[in-house]
Order: structure tokens, then sequence, then C-alpha cells
């Protein structure tokens, strides 16, 4: 089965795009054919693979699947990447809905040419913050996420420190995303290792928006507030709901077999 694709990122959280419309394209997406996809030696590199499709009422349904082959949850980035995808496809204007697999979300496309553009979606937040102690939090902001602030973030090993609370007793059934983040005046800066990758990523959308949300309701931060990852910045703001604003850029095509 040959397949046309699409590489795009978001501040270096970079994804396989792929237009599902009129396929029975998710059928034959196993696990092993997408780790070896997403495998950055053997296949076409990315921290994951996302499939848009058609939807009833909103513009299109966004599958995402980790880079260990599975699907995932919600992922931040990922969602504004699809929104640009949909865009260049045609598929949607420049604000609406869509739909991922913790429901539905709002976009708005702030700029957009063929190759990139700024892209804000809305992220659900679910449930409380849980104190773990003075330091450590965790919060679900569409995926799970843990939240340890650092006097340092260049003195933290995040690999190692990271893979070792994901897989901790707590942790390692269903697994979590830990973010090391370090208050800075003005915002914050944070690093993530990301569950499903089993790597620390370049930046992770939901680890952005849960370390925003402890900034701002644990340490007196205000909105909008920006992020520094590794990959670039991002903003945190809140209205109605809370929004995740950043670039997305379309990387390159090509077409693969599976």
């Amino acid at each position: 089965m040959h397949l046309d694709f699409y590489k795009y990122h978001g501040t270096g959280n970079d994804f396989i795009m792929i237009d599902g419309r009129g396929s029975h394209l998710l059928e034959e997406l196993t696990p092993e054919r997408v780790s070896r996809l997403c495998h950055r030696r053997t296949g076409v590199g990315a921290d994951g693979l996302i499939v848009i499709e058609a939807s009833e009422n909103d513009g299109f349904y966004m599958h995402y699947y980790n880079a260990d082959g599975y699907p995932g949850s919600m992922c931040g980035n990922g969602g504004r990447c699809s929104v640009l995808f949909a865009h260049h496809l045609g598929m949607i204007n420049f604000s609406g809905t869509f739909q991922a697999m913790d429901g539905s979300h709002f976009f708005k496309i702030l700029a957009a040419n063929e190759h990139e553009g700024k892209v804000s979606i809305s992220l659900n937040v679910n449930g409380e913050i849980s104190t773990i102690d003075e330091a450590a939090f965790e919060l679900n902001t569409g995926s799970p996420h843990y939240v340890k602030i650092v006097p340092d973030l260049t003195q933290i090993d995040v690999f190692a420190a990271g893979k070792s609370i994901r897989y901790s007793p707590a942790y390692a059934a269903s697994g979590i995303n830990v973010n090391f983040v370090q208050l800075v005046p003005g915002g914050i800066k944070m690093a993530t290792y990301e569950r499903g990758v089993e790597d620390v990523t370049l930046s992770c959308g939901t680890g952005v928006t849960a370390s925003a949300l402890v900034a701002h309701h644990k340490f007196d931060y205000s909105y909008p507030l920006t992020v520094e990852t590794y990959g670039g910045k991002l903003k945190v703001d809140q209205s109605d709901k809370i929004y995740l604003t950043a670039q997305a850029v379309k990387v390159f095509q090509g077409n693969l077999s599976l």
C-alpha cells in the first residue's frame, strides 16, 4: 500500500501527517508499522503519527499515535499541526472546532501561508491540580502530567530523571509525562520526558499547558504566560478556555509504502 505523507512540526515536536479521508488506512496502522515509520534512522522519523479524517459536526477528527506505535492521548502540538494541515488541505477556514480522543477543541489560525502558520487551540483540563509536595504536582490537560519545579533546568538530566519518575511504581503501569520547570521572570522554562515517545522531546503542548497552569495557580504567574522549550516559545492564555498558541511548520512531503 502506497501512501502520501507530510511532515510537520510545532516548536520542534514533529509528526507524520496523513490525510485519511476516503480510505481504510486506520485498519492498516498496526503498532509495528507506526513505530517503524516514526523511527528516526530507519523510517521517516517523528515523535508521533497523525491521521485526520472528516467529521460530521467539526472541521476534522484527529487520530494520534505515539512513536511507540500505539494510540495516544491528546497531543497539543499535534493538534496545532493538524489544524494547519487541515487548512492546507482545504478542509477548514481560519476558525472552528476539531475533534480528538478527549473531545472537541476550538482553533484559530492567526496567520498562515503555504509553509507555516501561527495556530491557537483550546485544551481540555480534566480535574484539579494535585499537590504531591511543595515542588511537584499532577494534572491532566488531555494527557496526564507530572510537573516538577526545579531551580536550574540546565542542571537536570531530563532523560534520566524523567524516565525514573515515569517508570516509578506510582506511574509505571499507565505512564505519565514528566515536565521539569524553571520559574523565571516573565515566564517559565521547561523540558519534557514524554511517555509513548519514551524520550525527551523538543516541546510538548499539553505539558506546556500543564506547566503554565501550575505556574499560574501555585506560583501566581499571570496570563498570558510565555513558556520556553528546547524547540521554541509558546504562549498559554485563558479566556473561556485555556488556549495554547505558537508556530506550526510544514517541513516536507513524500510517499511511502506500508
